[in-house]
This record gives structure tokens, sequence and C-alpha cells, in this order.
């Protein structure tokens, strides 16, 4: 690629449900990633479980959307989607957080 073509932007967003037993596993590979224009975000969808915690301390990189309402998986991915379009991804994936 030549210094006049920039690398896309992936926006990686994570639903996530009291998924901390899955993010503590998951988290550390995707940040494993050799892609160099990406950011993630983890749209929590009212989880009673200490996700957010977890992620603020240990994966500070990561943002981190509320959903307080917990409408279920399909409004927390849109929420993270109309975020990262916001963010003017060019791309974006949704990772599910049990992903090893």
């Amino acid at each position: 690629m030549n210094q006049n073509q920039t690398i896309p932007k992936v926006c990686v967003i994570i639903p996530n449900k009291n998924g901390l037993s899955h993010l503590v596993y998951s988290l550390p590979s995707l940040m494993n990633t050799s892609y160099s224009n990406y950011s993630c975000i983890l749209v929590d969808n009212d989880s009673s479980d200490d996700s957010i915690s977890f992620v603020e301390h240990n994966f500070k990189s990561i943002q981190i959307l509320e959903n307080k309402e917990g409408k279920g998986f399909a409004s927390t991915v849109n929420m993270g989607i109309k975020y990262a379009l916001e963010q003017d991804a060019s791309f974006i994936a949704i990772y599910n957080s049990d992903i090893k």
C-alpha cells in the first residue's frame, strides 16, 4: 500500500450480557490482532456481573456503551453499529464474546 492510501477503519462491536466468564479469554485474543486501524466497542446490555469493571480496568482501549434498558441482542448490536458509523467506520464486525 502506498503512502497515499489509508488502511480502512474497522470497528469491532462486542455485545455483552453478563459475559464476564467469556470476556476473560476472548478479549486478550481479540487484542492480539495485527490489523492496525481498528477500535473495539463493548455494548453492555444491562449486565449485573462485573463485565464493565473488568473491561475498564484491563482493556482501556475498548470503548464501553451501556444499554441500561436491556432491550435484547438486536438492540444492543444496533446501538454499537450506530456508534461505529458515527466514528466513521469503514467496516463493522460483530464479535461474540465467547470466541476463543
